[in-house]
């Protein structure tokens, strides 16, 4: 059989990679929720998380781009410039309705309403 050795730095730098792959995900969502969370009340309707959004949503765009590193911008600009490309192809003199069901903090509509003026974005 052959017999296979760990010398303790090897193994000292395999935890040290593992305890660090485990601790940083979870300080970034705790110190997320405190970013989020931190003075915002129980809300007082009953309308469920729309009260709770709009409660965090000065905040919540500023933690988002934080978290994805500035990337979901790019994001969304690259998506909006192939919804614009897609409606070029199908050659429509008339103005496009783009419903946005999952609007959030508006980044989206805008960027639809800056890329596509013509469009009535809904």
């Amino acid at each position: 059989t052959k017999r296979i050795q760990f010398s303790p730095v090897t193994t000292m730098t395999t935890l040290s990679t593992i305890v660090l792959a485990l601790v940083i995900p979870a300080l970034l969502a705790i110190a997320t929720h405190y970013l989020l969370y931190n003075g915002v009340e129980q809300p007082e309707s009953s309308h469920g998380t729309g009260s709770m959004f709009d409660l965090i949503a000065p905040r919540y765009d500023t933690i988002n781009r934080i978290l994805a590193l500035g990337m979901d911008t790019g994001w969304r600009v690259q998506m909006v410039q192939q919804i614009k490309q897609s409606l070029s192809e199908l050659d429509s003199t008339s103005s496009p309705r783009i419903l946005d069901v999952s609007t959030g903090t508006a980044d989206v509509a805008l960027l639809l309403s800056k890329y596509i003026p013509k469009a009535q974005i809904i």
